[in-house]
């Protein structure tokens, strides 16, 4: 299971140091988390990636001690799904411009009680080899919701969201 490292440092109320990743890259990630970097942003929002070449990055920042962040392309339910099943420690999300994307997103996240992600036994759930209940609620606490504003309907809308 995750130990989301980057959630640690916000809520000591830290800053932590970061690059975006927008190549296929696994070396690059892991030289990242060499030389102290806290997280990696895996854009498969601009960049040529996907979720099967996002796992392989994930598994590089894990190796590393870096925690993996991924930059969805949108946010449709199977994409936060998918990005999640892989292995990232948690989504940033684009053009979230009022607050019913935010709960959305945060609905696609979470399990239930938090939210309604679907259940499978994929990678980030130790393919089924951990107990379920325990997973089900240390997932609910460690993944981040990173919602991004990039536009004025973004910005008006951000005590809403």
């Amino acid at each position: 299971m995750i130990n989301n490292k980057l959630r640690k440092i916000f809520a000591e109320g830290k800053a932590a140091l970061g690059s975006i990743v927008v190549c296929n890259a696994p070396d690059l990630v892991e030289i990242l988390g060499i030389t102290g970097f806290d997280f990696v942003m895996i854009d498969n929002e601009h960049g040529p990636m996907g979720h099967e070449s996002s796992q392989h990055l994930i598994r590089a920042a894990e190796l590393r001690g870096i925690c993996p962040i991924v930059r969805v392309p949108d946010t449709r339910e199977s994409t936060i799904l998918h990005t999640l099943d892989v292995g990232a420690y948690g989504i940033q999300a684009p053009q979230v411009n009022d607050a019913e994307t935010a709960r959305e997103l945060v609905q696609f996240s979470k399990y239930h009680p938090l939210g309604k992600r679907g259940v499978a036994f994929p990678r980030s759930a130790d393919y089924g080899l951990t107990d379920l209940n325990t997973y089900f609620e240390y997932e609910n606490s460690q993944v981040m919701v990173i919602v991004h504003c990039e536009n004025i309907r973004g910005l008006e809308n951000l005590d809403a969201i």
